[in-house]
Order: structure tokens, then C-alpha cells, then sequence
């Protein structure tokens, strides 16, 4: 820590600022419990909805599968790739002994998206980072010390200990205060939970063949023992399959409370839980199979992905590759080395868009056709290496010669 970071913080410490009960109330807006609705919310419970499944995933696994890649700025501006860089692998390929590049990746962004942040332990030997290990959010408490340095409290039943900044990579998510980032699901709770209850009603409804209970009436005023005859009757007739006739005797009458086609809209409200879900995700509808609506985001795979790239993706890609560079990158590296996300292959998936990219590309003397190839897993050809434009398709050191 440089001795202005320190000043910094006591400075902060000092005028209250994120103190550590504040600390413990912006983490305790994570805690889940009862909705306005009466549903329990959990992540548990939230993941059993479609909808929010469908975000999480989506967004886990799209972040995931980026490659994140460690460059090197140059004297003339330019940057290059840095393979032999000692995080490149880790990073690249793998974090540590038990998990892939994508399940680690996976893992923190969908820590990210519900609950709000990600944590990995730096494993070292001596002072090198040779891996990291994810930790739980939830067993996770981030205090300041006096100093105004965070210290990060952990305990589970397999691990528990405490940890300075310097050992901790802290991934968060949208934040108000640059500390913690705010927990999706649990300022969703309201959402949340109307999307389970109405889930509920519509389970129950089909369960009930789309039969509300009803009514019976006999005529006259009945014992408690008679009560609880014909309580036993009508379970019985209940759990019979739907079709069934029920026997009735003397003044006895058995009538429908009837279920009109607007009450059965209710079901309807499930496709607004839908895209309410998607609104606290910033997910749109259409990209988790909702397509009641059409999108405004332009028409084609590859407009939708750059929409989806633009609003959705480059906050989160941002916050990650940031923290890679403060937490993971040595003070005396971050001038020159710098973490990014490979971007292109979103539109790998739209051979037609991509073949024009690289058309361009090559045409207009910006890339190399053994750089395009690089980008397709082909191997290199002789003579690639040459920026060549669209003039004849000559190198650009032979533009103005006579031909």
C-alpha cells in the first residue's frame, strides 16, 4: 500500500466513511427472508424460477467462455499479447488444481449476480500467484480495520480465516459505495417472490384440473360427527382421477364455483414475472426464450449480440478485467502489462458477418492474413505477414511504384 493510499484511507476512516457497522449493513442487504408476497426468497428458491436461472446462466456462462487474455503496452503505443506472462495461464486456462479457465469464471460471475460479489484466495509460493481459489459469498464478512484497510472474514464448516486486501481478489458488482457491490436478489425479493407465489396459484390451479373447490349443499344443518362424514367423502371423491361421479343422496346438490376465462389470466401475470425478472438482470426477454414481444435492438444475430455486448456484458467484462489489473498485477506492472476480455468470439456465430469483418480487415492494410488465421485456430502461411490493401492487393511499401 503507497503512503497516499494509506493517507487516503484514514483520512475516510476518520470521517466516518464506511466504517465497519456500515460495512455490515450494506452486506446485510443480501440477507434473503419473507417477501410482501409471503415467499420465502433465497438463492435456493430464486434459482428454482426459469427466469432467473435462465439470467444467471446466461450471463455466467457468456462471461465465462470470453477468453481473458494479458497484454503488453508498447513504446509506440501498440500492444501485444504476453503468453509467457505468469498470470496469463492462470487466468487463460487454469485458476487452480480442481477447476477449467470457464468453471472459475462461471462460478464468480454467478457469485456476482446473486449475491452481489466474488471472492477468490490467492494461492502463492513465496511472493508469486500461482492460482486462485474461489470462496464463498455468503460466509465472506468484509470489515475495516483502524488502519482503513479492509479485512475480509471468513468461515465455513471446511475453511475459516481472516485475510488482508492483498490476498483477496474482490470481484463486485453494481455498487453505491465501491466497497460492496448490492446483492440482485435480494432487491428483487418483492419480484422474486410474486414470481414464486404466482407459480404457486398456477401449480395449484392445474394440479385442480383447472377446477376450483365447490360447493355442497344438503339441505339441512349437520352434526359434527356428520361434518366430518361427509368431510371423509368428499376427500375421498378428491382423490379420485378427474371424470369421477359422486353419489349423492336425499336433498344433497353439488355445484362448480366456476373459474371464468379472466380469472385464468393469472397465469398470464407469469410472462410479466418473466420480463420484471429480466428488467433487475438487465437481461433482454428474447435472450432467455421469452419472445412475447419483439426486440427493438435491431434485427439479426449479430445486431442482438451487439446490443446484448454493449449494455449488458461490457459493465461486467469491465469490472473483472479492472479488478485483475489492481488486485492481481503487481504496482510495478500496471503501466505496462494490462488485463482484457477477447470480445470477437460473440460473433463467431454469424460466419457471414465475421467473413466480411476480416474482408475489410485485410483489404484496408489492418490486419494480416496470417492475424485472421490466428483468430480461426489456422496455422500460419509463408508470405502472411504482409499488410496488403485493396489496390491490386499489393503490400503497402509498394504503394506508389509503377507496376
Amino acid at each position: 500500500m503507497s503512503i497516499g493510499q494509506w493517507i487516503a484511507r484514514r483520512l475516510l476512516n476518520a470521517a466516518g466513511a464506511l466504517s465497519p457497522s456500515s460495512l455490515a449493513e450494506i452486506r446485510g442487504q443480501s440477507g434473503y427472508g419473507m417477501s410482501e408476497s409471503g415467499k420465502n426468497v433465497t438463492i435456493e428458491t430464486s434459482l428454482t424460477l426459469s427466469a432467473v436461472w435462465a439470467c444467471v446462466r446466461l450471463l455466467s456462462e457468456t462471461v465465462s467462455t470470453l477468453p481473458i487474455q494479458i497484454f503488453e503496452r508498447g513504446k509506440d503505443g501498440k500492444s501485444a499479447l504476453k503468453y509467457d506472462y505468469p498470470l496469463y495461464q492462470i487466468l487463460h486456462d487454469t485458476p487452480n488444481a480442481d477447476m477449467s479457465a470457464v468453471d472459475f469464471w462461471c462460478v464468480m460471475q454467478a457469485s456476482v449476480e446473486l449475491q452481489g460479489n466474488a471472492y477468490a484466495l490467492k494461492l502463492r509460493a513465496g511472493n508469486d500467484i500461482i492460482g486462485l481459489d474461489p470462496l464463498k459469498s455468503e460466509a465472506m464478512k468484509v470489515e475495516r480495520e483502524k488502519s482503513g484497510a479492509l479485512l475480509y472474514v471468513y468461515k465455513d464448516k471446511h475453511r475459516e480465516g481472516k485475510y488482508r486486501e492483498e490476498d483477496i481478489l474482490h470481484i463486485r458488482g453494481f455498487t453505491l459505495d465501491g466497497v460492496m457491490g448490492m446483492s440482485t436478489i435480494a432487491y428483487a425479493k418483492s419480484a422474486i417472490g410474486l414470481a414464486l407465489a404466482a407459480d404457486g396459484v398456477a401449480n395449484d390451479t392445474f394440479k385442480n384440473g383447472l377446477r376450483p373447490a365447490g360447493i355442497l349443499q344438503t339441505g339441512k344443518v349437520l352434526t359434527a360427527e356428520q361434518r366430518e362424514i361427509y368431510n371423509q367423502r368428499l376427500d375421498a371423491w378428491r382423490s379420485k382421477r378427474s371424470g369421477s361421479i359422486m353419489v349423492l343422496e336425499m336433498n344433497e346438490s353439488l355445484s362448480d364455483a366456476k373459474l371464468s376465462p379472466e380469472d385464468a389470466q393469472l397465469l398470464a401475470s407469469r410472462g410479466f414475472s418473466v420480463e420484471d425478472v429480466c428488467r433487475w438482470f438487465g437481461v433482454p426477454p428474447f435472450m432467455i426464450g421469452h419472445n412475447e414481444k419483439t426486440t427493438s435492438w435491431g434485427t439479426g444475430l449479430e445486431q442482438q449480440n451487439i446490443g446484448f455486448l454493449t449494455y449488458t456484458l461490457a459493465p461486467r467484462l469491465s469490472r473483472i478485467a479492472q479488478a485483475i489489473g489492481r488486485s492481481l498485477i503487481p504496482v510495478e506492472d500496471r503501466q505496462r502489462y494490462f488485463a482484457e476480455f477477447n470480445i470477437e468470439g460473440l460473433l463467431r456465430a454469424d460466419s457471414a458477418a465475421r467473413s466480411e469483418f476480416y474482408s475489410k480487415m485485410l483489404q484496408n492494410g489492418v490486419m494480416t492474413r496470417n492475424e485472421v488465421r490466428s483468430k480461426e485456430n489456422l496455422q500460419s502461411v509463408d508470405g502472411g505477414d504482409a499488410l496488403t490493401v485493396q489496390s491490386n492487393m499489393i503490400t503497402i511499401d509498394k504503394l506508389g511504384e509503377s507496376q
